[in-house]
């Protein structure tokens, strides 16, 4: 078990870079010297955010929690909620403070609770996706185990004395 929860140092390379990419890109559309470097941009933002997608669901394979032979999905998405969504209503309604005390209009300032409460605060809509994302793939991995699990009695005769046999081989 012990093995499964170490680090794996691709994962953290390739994060690495990602983070570099997106501070550089970002970090260049602000300055004169955005249009010489627009390919590089469209190519970094084609495919900087599915890379921490892919590698976040990467790493929540290997640390879900089970219970009862299956994962533990109220855990699971409670930990999401914690780590994820408390962050972005956090920081939305930092966003809106400043909104408040900049004096924006106030039709604008409903558009930015609208918004954050619909999740599309535009610095920090991935935050809301992620969440969802990891939500699907929870509910997803916890059917595919219930499924091989159903799968696996039901190939070993559903009654005969090879099932702990059967069953442990699938699990």
């Amino acid at each position: 078990m012990e093995e499964e929860k170490r680090r794996l140092p691709y994962i953290d390379y390739a994060k690495a870079v990602g983070i570099f990419l997106v501070v550089w890109g970002h970090s260049v559309r602000l300055t004169a010297a955005a249009s010489r470097y627009a390919a590089v941009i469209r190519y970094i933002y084609a495919f900087h955010m599915p890379l921490f997608f892919i590698l976040s669901g990467i790493c929540l394979g290997r640390k879900l929690r089970y219970k009862d032979g299956g994962i533990d999905v109220k855990f699971e998405i409670k930990r999401a909620f914690l780590r994820l969504m408390i962050p972005y209503f956090f920081w939305c309604v930092v966003y809106t403070l400043i909104d408040v005390f900049t004096a924006r209009p106030a039709g604008v300032l409903i558009n930015d609770i609208y918004a954050a409460v619909c999740g599309v605060t535009a610095p920090l809509w991935f935050l809301f996706a992620l969440f969802l994302a990891e939500t699907e793939l929870i509910a997803l991995y916890a059917l595919l185990n219930k499924l091989r699990r159903k799968y696996a009695q039901f190939a070993c005769g559903g009654g005969t004395p090879s099932d702990s046999v059967c069953v442990a081989r699938a699990q």
